[in-house]
């Protein structure tokens, strides 16, 4: 296990109300029972669900993942000047977390999502006793390595990486 600092990031948000989810369905990003089709490459079938609870707050990072925050979570949130719905965690504090880089694919289940994990992505472990995936390149962007087996774990992290972008490239030009 290695410790990660957690970067800031800058997300765009919306309040979550009948009319967005109404919206999302009609675009194909929720179904019709008003779950977040979540893209996710590492799980069979691509894709994980996500419920979409009315005055919650659906977040889109900088890779376009989406996901919700409930609205005591998203106080940690403070809007950014001149950027009308985009916003970064406030840091009062640094926050660092132990993470684990995994090698393989796997699911994380929970009673109200699902997430995956490709190879060279991270199991992230919170002081609460939390834990959910980070894909490679999210990781690669979000995290800076405090500890030399982090540095070790993120150069391990862009070896993986390269090899995906590397195969991605043959697939697509032997197709």
């Amino acid at each position: 296990m290695a410790q990660f600092r957690k970067l800031p990031v800058l997300i765009f948000a919306q309040l979550i109300t009948a009319a967005l989810i109404a919206q999302l369905q009609a675009e194909g990003k929720a179904d019709a029972d008003g779950r977040l089709i979540t893209i996710d490459s590492s799980t069979e079938g691509g894709q994980g669900l996500q419920p979409l609870p009315e005055g919650y707050f659906l977040l889109t990072n900088p890779k376009g993942e989406q996901y919700t925050n409930a609205p005591d979570v998203f106080t940690a949130y403070e809007g950014v000047a001149r950027e009308p719905g985009f916003y970064r965690k406030r840091q009062t504090q640094e926050t660092v977390v132990d993470a684990i880089r995994v090698d393989f694919s796997a699911d994380l289940h929970r009673p109200d999502w699902e997430h995956g994990v490709q190879p060279g992505g991270y199991l992230v472990f919170l002081a609460d006793n939390d834990q959910y995936f980070v894909q490679p390149e999210v990781f690669a962007e979000t995290y800076e390595p405090l500890d030399e087996t982090a540095v070790r774990y993120m150069e391990g992290t862009r070896r993986i990486l390269a090899e995906l972008v590397a195969g991605n490239t043959a697939s697509a030009a032997g197709a």
